[in-house]
């Protein structure tokens, strides 16, 4: 999905998929996306809050 928002203080970035908004917590990454990335995500779900991201990639639509 396409980066469409990052919050440093919480550690959480939106994402786009499906045309729909979906929230991760980036806690266990090195580094938070940038807004605007196009990214490959492999989480875990979390009821009460925003997915645990586990693995971040740049996607392949990043290269051109």
């Amino acid at each position: 999905g396409k980066v469409t928002q990052v919050d440093l203080a919480t550690k959480t970035f939106t994402v786009m998929a499906k045309g729909k908004p979906v929230t991760f917590h980036g806690g266990n990454l090195k580094s938070l996306p940038k807004v605007g990335d196009v990214v490959d995500i492999t989480y875990t779900e979390n009821p009460s809050g925003p997915a645990e991201s586990i693995n971040l990639n740049s996607s392949r639509s990043n290269i051109y």
